[in-house]
């Protein structure tokens, strides 16, 4: 079990290094999809299964319009690969990158005293499936509506860019 949850933050740190490296958004779209379903996975396997399966909805069904709207609009006749010169440099880079802040990470805040688990212990002895659902709806509730509006407005955003000069129902005549 530890060693497909570590395999599955592997998989976060991976899709995310995709993503960043941004060879073509078509990359792009299936490096955040791999990323976002590994980190869901991992939450679904720390005990958090609401908020794992309400985040992949949450990217399936809000980011991928968004990328739809974009591969739409930056069709590339040969896009950029992962064995491109520039685009292998970008990804070597961004692996040294998370590896010299890990370790930073392990040595400083790990053995530093900060622990996950802070403040009280009643909370944290209820299940964590339970756990989640409270913490969605009292302080998560309004991150939740935040997200959502934010989502909403890049699909607007990339709408209008897509849109270009045509104004739909709204042309003169």
């Amino acid at each position: 079990m530890m060693l497909l949850f570590l395999l599955l933050l592997l998989g976060v740190v991976m899709g995310f290094i995709g993503v960043a490296s941004n060879p073509s958004p078509y990359y792009g779209a299936m490096s955040l999809v791999f990323g976002a379903g590994c980190g869901c996975g991992a939450l679904i396997m720390s005990g958090y299964s609401f908020i794992g399966l309400l985040l992949f909805l949450v990217y399936l069904g809000g980011m991928l319009v968004v990328f739809a709207y974009t591969v739409s609009l930056a069709s590339d006749l040969y896009p950029e690969t992962w064995g491109d010169y520039y685009v292998f440099l970008y990804v070597c880079g961004f692996v040294f990158v998370v590896f010299v802040v890990g370790k930073i990470m392990v040595n400083w805040v790990w053995f530093g005293g900060f622990g996950v688990y802070g403040g009280s212990e009643v909370l944290y002895s209820i299940l964590p499936v339970y756990n989640s659902v409270m913490l969605l709806y009292t302080v998560g509730g309004l991150l939740l509506v935040l997200c959502g509006w934010g989502l909403i407005l890049g699909l607007f955003a990339v709408v209008e860019l897509v849109r270009g000069r045509v104004r739909g129902s709204m042309r003169n005549p």
